[in-house]
């Protein structure tokens, strides 16, 4: 399986602010997520709002990935 992730900084509307408890126009981060099977077909479409003071983004990278 594979998958496509965006990851977008933005402000806390009505909604996320009231499902996280935190004020309107906090910082938020927003994750859209497409994962795919071997034959590149769709399975799984997620969305995330995780609050500003909440979330630390990771990632591990080879050498080999950044390399055309």
């Amino acid at each position: 399986m594979e998958a496509d992730q965006e990851l977008e900084a933005g402000l806390a509307g009505n909604e996320e602010a009231q499902f996280l408890k935190i004020s309107v126009g906090s910082p938020v981060l927003f994750t859209r997520r497409t994962t795919y099977t071997e034959r590149n077909q769709p399975v799984e479409y997620a969305k995330a709002v995780y609050r500003g003071n909440k979330y630390t983004f990771y990632t591990h990278m080879k050498r080999e990935q950044l390399m055309p």
